[in-house]
This record gives C-alpha cells, sequence and structure tokens, in this order.
C-alpha cells in the first residue's frame, strides 16, 4: 500500500512568500485602525460641542415658548392682588357725598412682566391735526418702582374679562390691567373717557377679544363706592395713525371708549368700542 505524498490542500503549509504578505497584511490592518482611531479621536470633541449646542438650541426654544406663559401668569399674580382691593363689601359713601373711586394700588417693580413687543405711543398736537410717534419701551426711562394706582374693576361678561382699571395707558399700568388715558373726561363724569388696553398674539388676555363685542352689550367699573353701567352703542376700526384724532371729547355725555390694537399680527388699526353710561348705582 503506497503512502499518499501529497499534501491536502486545505493544511498546505504557507511559503515564505505567504508568510510576508501576511506579515504585510496584518501591519496594514493595524496602520487602517491606527488611522481610525486617530480620526475618532479628533471628532470626539466635535461631536461633544454639536450635541452642546443642540442642547442649548433646544433649552433656548423651551424658554421663548414658555417665556410669554410664564410673564401672563406673574401678570395674573398682580392682577389678582389689585382685584382685592376693591372693597365691594364696604360701603364708602352716604346720600350728598363724593361716590368717586379712593382705592388704593400697589407699587410694582417696572422692569417685570414685560410684554412681547411693548411700545409706546405718543400722540403731540401738530397744526390742526396729532403727530403720532412710536417709542420702543425697551429705551423709555422708567424709574424702579411703578405705583399702579387703582380706579376699579372692568368687567364684560359676554366676553368674560375682569380686567383692574388702573390710571395711566402707560407702559407698566398696561402690563396688569386696562389703562384710563389721563388726558381724557373723568370716569363716570361728563364726556369720554378714553381706555386703553392691550392685544395678544398668543393669547385671549387683556382686550384681545373686543372685536367679539357686539352693539348692546354691557360694560360694568366696579368702583369701592359705586358701579357704573354702560350700553356699547358702536363699535369702529380706524388706521392706527388716526388715533390721536379719537382720545378726548368733552362734548358728549358720559361714556367710555375702549381702544385696542387690531388685527394681529400686523396691528394696523385700532378697535374703539362707544359705550355710554346709562346707570349709577352707588354702595350705600
Amino acid at each position: 500500500m503506497k503512502k499518499n505524498n501529497k499534501i491536502n490542500d486545505n493544511h498546505s503549509i504557507p511559503s515564505a512568500e505567504q508568510k510576508d504578505l501576511t506579515k504585510t497584511d496584518d501591519v496594514s490592518i493595524k496602520t487602517t485602525e491606527t488611522k481610525k482611531s486617530k480620526k475618532s479621536k479628533k471628532r470626539k470633541p466635535l461631536i461633544i460641542v454639536l450635541d452642546i449646542a443642540i442642547v442649548v438650541l433646544f433649552a433656548l426654544g423651551i424658554y421663548f415658548l414658555a417665556k410669554p406663559y410664564y410673564v401672563a401668569y406673574k401678570q395674573d399674580q398682580k392682577m389678582e392682588d389689585l382685584r382685592n382691593l376693591v372693597r365691594t363689601d364696604e360701603p364708602k359713601s352716604t346720600e350728598g357725598e363724593d361716590t368717586s373711586s379712593t382705592l388704593p394700588g400697589i407699587w410694582v417693580d417696572s422692569g417685570a412682566n414685560a410684554v412681547a413687543g411693548e411700545k409706546i405711543e405718543r400722540f403731540t398736537v401738530d397744526g390742526d391735526g396729532y403727530e403720532r410717534s412710536i417709542v420702543d419701551a425697551n429705551s423709555y426711562d422708567l424709574p424702579d418702582q411703578v405705583y399702579l394706582e387703582l380706579l376699579g374693576l372692568l368687567q364684560i361678561d359676554s366676553i368674560n374679562l375682569d380686567l383692574p382699571l388702573l390710571v395711566g395707558a402707560k407702559v407698566v399700568p398696561l402690563r396688569y390691567g386696562a389703562g384710563w388715558y389721563e388726558a381724557s373726561s373723568p370716569i363716570g363724569e361728563r364726556g369720554r373717557a378714553t381706555i386703553l388696553g392691550h392685544a395678544s398674539s398668543y393669547n385671549r388676555r387683556f382686550f384681545t377679544n373686543l372685536p367679539k363685542l357686539e352693539v348692546g352689550d354691557k360694560i360694568r367699573i366696579v368702583q369701592d363706592n359705586r358701579t357704573l353701567h354702560y350700553d356699547i352703542y358702536k363699535i369702529d376700526y380706524i388706521p392706527a395713525d388716526e388715533l390721536g384724532y379719537y382720545l378726548t371729547d368733552s362734548d358728549v355725555d358720559s361714556e367710555i371708549m375702549l381702544v385696542s390694537c387690531y388685527p394681529r399680527p400686523t396691528w394696523e388699526q385700532r378697535i374703539l368700542v362707544y359705550a355710554k353710561l346709562v346707570d349709577t348705582e352707588s354702595k350705600n
């Protein structure tokens, strides 16, 4: 029986050249892995930076989305404090005495709870008409603390409105309620008392829902010793730069005019809601 001198191909012994090639392949693999490792090390700081940037952008996005609602929450807290100052259960006058409001107010930080896009409109006499100018509220010089003088509560049941009515249609008072324009007639007296309020882009607060009002709807101004009842008799829309012509009118019977911006988001017009005084209810 002859021995099989053939070497099985499956178990062949590599030649010297094959050995050298194997070593070369090993070196090549190690070199490639080293390069990959170096690239990985170079990329790692970049990936960390990108991750941080994504987290920061996400946090900023959440902040800017949540900020208006947080500001609204803080405003609501102050408005509730103001509502609580209206002493409806403590009559202040008797027959023949002055029935004007003598409500207290509160101090607030002038830099707190600013409204997004807050601006100041000024109207100055210019010959036969008015000149309108707009000032960014951030550039307006305000004292550190501002006193909010309370006139009462402005209530409109048909649009679920219950706002503090404050003296001055200015930057800070309008953050916490409706503001009586001081150059107009006094509330409850002969002439037109002009009351301004913000309209909001992101919710239905302040005077945002004025366009839902209809002629015949009722308005109340609740003070500490009386309640003034008004009937809406006219609703109008005018260009924003014409508002100066409507702010005051002393030649009418006792009435109020509510004013706000319209429509969102351009706010190119002003809505004017006229209401006449029909009854004064004293709290004796």
